[in-house]
């Protein structure tokens, strides 16, 4: 029977092999029956190839046909990087080894009622509707209905009407925590409700870029799990990053009522809420893929001196890039480092490291490190 045609390499692990490079029609030559169905389908449904009656009848020796190809194909092979969005057709194989993984990713959206639930928060002037609304358009471009986009705000001018809109939560603390780096306001997140939502939400920054589906956020774990990014800065902590993370409503009460009690101390004592919630999580927390999740200065960024000679790289297996400390999306798009003054020209950065004001009291290679060149992939993905 003819195969469809598939243009990107093999990014799929099932039990029993390891993961391979090797394009799909290799991978299908070999002896290995189950192997080479499982990879025929996945790579036919996720190239969104037009598959004929015959491929139902494709035989392997484990393999049964099922009524619905998305749950299998996020499954096995989603939260390895490789699907953007499944093509739901009766056409998908699966072995009884990924059954156990089939229910465990069935209950995570069955107990919000199959709707993926995103949410945000704003406060204040420092971001408003244009981050909003931005966000909300990555998301419906990045997600297979159904869904709710839910935005908590004490301001809600200038909203698009898709976005379903909560006044903020109440937290009770009169006064917030001082000197600290840490974005402790998200803690009114924490309490025993959001809204009308129930079950697991996924909590987005406003300021990220998403790059490719979101669907597999919502098939990691099991439904009580708080499932967090992994915080790339320290590789030695068991950190997450509350840029982007999962959680059941309700399951962080006792963080928030930790917090309420002392809200400087802990501050204090964590510095930043998302060691908090590592820490200090009722369970515990897991992780989703590392990188699915991508840290913008540190993964996107090439080191000196190809700073100065490529744009910022995106790697394929991205689904969302973060930028925190500072430097935002429309800076990346710039081709701006710093937050403040104009864009220079790699000529006009590296003669400045002959001067001590536009250096900063920076080293001289830290200041050369500083420097990045537009990058239009930002561009293209983070917009209305």
């Amino acid at each position: 029977m003819k195969r469809p045609r598939c243009s990107f390499p093999t990014r799929v692990m099932s039990p029993g092999f390891r993961p391979s490079r090797a394009a799909p029609q290799a991978l299908l030559g070999g002896g290995n029956s189950d192997r080479g169905a499982y990879l025929y389908l996945a790579h036919a449904v996720t190239a969104n190839a037009q598959l004929n009656d015959n491929t139902q009848t494709w035989r392997g020796r484990r393999w049964q046909v099922i009524t619905s190809c998305k749950s299998l194909v996020h499954t096995h092979c989603g939260r390895f990087g490789l699907v953007e969005r499944a093509r739901e057709e009766p056409v998908l194989q699966k072995c009884a080894a990924g059954e156990e993984w089939s229910k465990m990713t069935t209950n995570v959206l069955a107990a919000s009622g199959g709707v993926k639930q995103v949410i945000c928060i704003n406060w204040g002037t420092k971001y408003g509707a244009p981050f909003i609304n931005r966000l909300y358009a990555m998301v419906a471009r990045n997600i297979t209905p159904p869904f709710t986009f839910t935005c908590f705000t004490d301001n809600r001018a200038g909203l698009r009407p898709e976005i379903l809109c909560e006044d903020l939560p109440p937290l009770d603390v009169e006064n917030m925590p001082t000197n600290t780096r840490g974005i402790w306001p998200k803690a009114r997140l924490w309490g025993a409700t959001l809204g009308k939502l129930r079950g697991p939400v996924l909590f987005l920054d406003l300021d990220l870029v998403i790059v490719s589906s979101l669907d597999a956020f919502f098939d990691i774990g099991k439904a009580d799990d708080i499932v967090m990014a992994r915080n790339q800065t320290t590789p030695f902590e068991r950190l997450g990053q509350t840029s982007l993370f999962r959680f059941p409503v309700g399951k962080l009460v006792p963080l928030q009522e930790k917090f309420r009690s002392d809200p400087q101390g802990v501050a204090d004592e964590y510095r930043y809420e998302q060691r908090f919630v590592s820490r200090n999580a009722p369970g515990g927390i897991t992780f989703f893929p590392r990188k699915w999740v991508l840290h913008f200065r540190q993964d996107c960024r090439w080191p000196f001196p190809l700073n100065y000679f490529l744009a910022p790289r995106l790697p394929s297996d991205a689904r969302v890039v973060i930028f925190p400390r500072g430097l935002h999306p429309q800076h990346a798009i710039e081709g701006r480092y710093g937050t403040k003054g104009p864009r220079k020209t790699a000529f006009k950065h590296i003669a400045g490291i002959f001067d001590t004001k536009q250096r900063k009291n920076k080293g001289a290679l830290q200041y050369l490190r500083h420097y990045i060149r537009p990058t239009p992939w930002v561009a293209e993905h983070w917009r209305e």
